[in-house]
């Protein structure tokens, strides 16, 4: 990636002249340029240099091909130059795979057409806002809606920081994030299971890595699960290793620690990710097997970026001059080409199958030297029948192989230009990887598995190319994502001693509350680690919980020495000589109060809360949609109070927790004191909430069903 210059507005300008001042700024950067094609700014479709096309919101990307666009499938002119701008800005910044930024620019675009405003990126405002994010719940699911919400208020901020709006604005996201709304920790747990691999699946590919493999297919599978399995990594990551990827360091303690230089795609770059003891050598060995693999596609890489004018050595062929004519079989020697009924209509059949390839290319202007070099050989088999030499050199055939052959990023792996084939750890030749005995291995070609390989390997036993397939591991259990490795990782470290800032500098992941989406520690296994940590041990807890007897802050595994506040429904630990009740003795919603499990008084309590608070949120329910005012926020306090209570009665019905274990319940949006003054400064606040309404619309759907309406 290029070097990174922040764009500077100049205060003397204009909106219109900010904008046009940062439209030309853009253009003159140079990332996603390739290094034989620089980006073509004029192109609606970048998807030669960046995976994002400009259409309009809902339309199909088949319709970005030359033969079927028409300008009123694309953006709006008035703002297209800023949103390529935009884009190609934010990921020089930061590149990301994920570009959605577009889909951010499409809903505004769908915005200004819904509200028949002239397109104008200086005249956005709240209100086209307001229409944006309500267009964006219409286009997407909760949870990328959510998203994609937050990608306009992040270009809204950016617009107003650049003085690019001619009237200032603040504006903030109002689609709130997907909640859960299940009714306990079973159904959690089998989420979460789905989210795990299979024990059996685990063992499965252990034993085929223990055996040896010898096909390379398998090898580079089961290794890939392996270093998986040493450090959380996304595929991208995975496919993006070096073949000296591996770093030891010396520790304070003595000895050396393995760790895992890796390419972390949420912008951590290049960085080191520790190896657990138990993997290590397991990890090193799955490493150094791939580079056996690798070693000579490698070499192959190197030669072809150091000697650009000239075709690779090939084994057998009588003379290596590059302007000496080929016969048909020297032809297809260096073409790596199997030999049907004659050399001749062989190497026929391959001309013809590559000019085809290359018509049904979009692209057909950089590859015009290659149609010349077929053609011309086509030619030259009518007019020279009985001839045994073609117009083929290995000259013309390097032309064929850097403009046609080679993959188009070479000598990148990919369009992230991160790393070269020269190094790549997973670098092969084409149909090295392959199975099949009717598909030869292209000595002369390069290729990268993509991001399917390894899910397509690892799928049930009835999929051919499945590796449990070859090996003769049949059943429903055997069959994994290549996801749920990284699951299992977090999970495995949620169980340890790790923190959560470790964890999630671990797994590469940029905001530490994503912890808790890969943690998959069942309510058992917390108890039984706070067991054997000696929490929670005190066996007449219930007891004394039933009879309203004191119990002390350490009973309650709580710092401090004084009595806990007896509830209604357990106990409070707030400390009323720093500051009164904050929460106006609205227990459930409290992270300082406590319940025991066991206690059957206090659990008919909770469930007497519960069916009271779902009388209520029918009737608030129904005011909403009589549209009283203010019946929204009602909503929304009885959902959250339904939903807890749900959890808390689940949890102190369960089974699997015994009797005197302490029930916490967590809640992101507790009320602060803190809380209530940042909410009070006015920067902090939205200058218009008029779309609360449509950001809640999923909520009430998702609330009718909960409570069976």
């Amino acid at each position: 990636m290029s070097s990174i210059v922040f764009f500077k507005p100049k205060a003397e300008l204009n909106a219109e002249q900010q904008v046009e001042k940062f439209i030309q700024f853009a253009k003159s950067l140079t990332s996603f340029d390739l290094d034989n094609e620089p980006l073509d700014w004029a192109a609606n479709d970048w998807g030669k240099w960046k995976n994002v096309t400009f259409l309009k919101a809902g339309l199909n990307s088949k319709m970005a091909y030359p033969k079927n666009a028409k300008e009123e499938y694309w953006i709006e002119s008035a703002i297209r130059d800023f949103a390529k701008a935009y884009i190609r800005y934010e990921h020089t910044i930061n590149d990301r795979k994920d570009v959605i930024e577009i889909a951010a620019l499409r809903m505004l675009d769908k915005a200004f057409l819904s509200l028949k405003v002239a397109p104008s990126i200086t005249l956005i405002n709240g209100y086209i806002l307001d229409q944006a994010a309500s267009e964006t719940i219409g286009n997407y699911s909760p949870s990328r809606a959510y998203r994609v919400g937050n990608a306009i208020q992040k270009l809204s901020q950016f617009l107003n920081d650049n003085g690019m709006l001619k009237h200032a604005l603040t504006w903030k996201n109002p689609i709130s994030r997907d909640k859960d709304f299940s009714t306990g920790h079973r159904e959690n747990a089998n989420k979460a299971s789905s989210k795990l691999p299979s024990e059996e699946s685990l063992q499965a590919l252990a034993e085929i890595f223990s055996s040896n493999p010898q096909d390379p297919r398998d090898i580079v599978v089961t290794s890939m699960v392996v270093i998986a399995m040493s450090a959380p990594s996304r595929t991208g990551e995975l496919l993006e290793l070096r073949h000296n990827c591996l770093v030891r360091k010396e520790k304070v303690s003595g000895g050396d620690e393995l760790f895992l230089n890796i390419y972390g795609e949420k912008g951590f770059g290049h960085h080191d990710k520790p190896i657990p003891a138990t993997m290590a050598d397991l990890c090193e060995e799955a490493i150094n097997r791939v580079r056996k693999i690798s070693e000579k596609p490698r070499e192959l890489a190197k030669f072809l970026e150091e000697n650009p004018n000239q075709y690779p050595p090939v084994d057998g062929l009588k003379s290596q001059r590059q302007d000496q004519y080929l016969t048909f079989s020297d032809a297809l020697l260096a073409l790596g080409l199997s030999r049907g009924r004659s050399a001749k209509s062989t190497l026929n059949a391959w001309v013809k199958r590559t000019l085809q390839s290359i018509n049904n290319y979009s692209r057909q202007s950089n590859r015009q030297r290659s149609i010349d070099i077929l053609d011309e050989y086509q030619r030259s088999v009518k007019e020279n029948p009985d001839s045994n030499f073609t117009s083929l050199t290995l000259k013309k055939l390097n032309t064929l192989l850097r403009e046609h052959i080679l993959p188009d990023t070479f000598p990148y792996i990919s369009a992230k230009r991160i790393t070269k084939y020269s190094e790549a750890l997973f670098c092969f030749f084409v149909n090295q990887l392959n199975t099949q005995d009717t598909m030869s291995v292209q000595m002369h070609s390069l290729e990268v598995i993509n991001n399917n390989f390894l899910t397509s390997n690892l799928a049930a036993p009835t999929n051919s190319r499945s590796i449990f397939n070859r090996w003769k591991y049949f059943g429903a259990e055997y069959r994994v994502t290549s996801h749920q490795f990284r699951h299992y990782l977090n999970t495995m470290a949620q169980k340890g001693t790790l923190g959560e800032l470790e964890i999630a500098r671990w797994s590469g992941r940029a905001d530490i509350s994503q912890n808790a989406v890969y943690n998959h520690v069942t309510p058992t296994e917390y108890v039984e680690k706070m067991r054997n940590v000696g929490i929670g041990s005190s066996s007449d807890l219930v007891v004394r919980s039933s009879k309203n007897e004191p119990v002390t802050l350490k009973d309650l595994n709580e710092i401090g020495e004084r009595i806990a506040h007896v509830t209604l429904y357990g106990f409070c630990t707030h400390d009323y000589t720093q500051e009164p009740c904050q929460k106006h003795r609205d227990c459930l919603s409290c992270t300082e109060h406590l319940c025991v499990k066991g206690d059957e008084e206090k659990l008919k309590r909770v469930k007497f809360l519960r069916d009271r608070t779902k009388e209520q949120l029918t009737k608030a329910l129904d005011a909403a949609k009589e549209e009283f005012f203010g019946a929204d926020k009602w909503v929304k306090h009885h959902t959250e109070r339904l939903e807890r209570a749900e959890q808390l009665v689940s949890l102190m019905e369960s089974e699997e927790i015994e009797d005197g274990a302490i029930i916490k319940l967590s809640n992101d949006n507790e009320f602060t004191p803190l809380k209530r003054v940042l909410n009070e400064k006015p920067e902090l606040k939205s200058l218009d909430k008029s779309n609360d309404d449509n950001a809640n619309s999923e909520a009430l759907n998702k609330l009718k069903s909960l409570l069976g309406r």
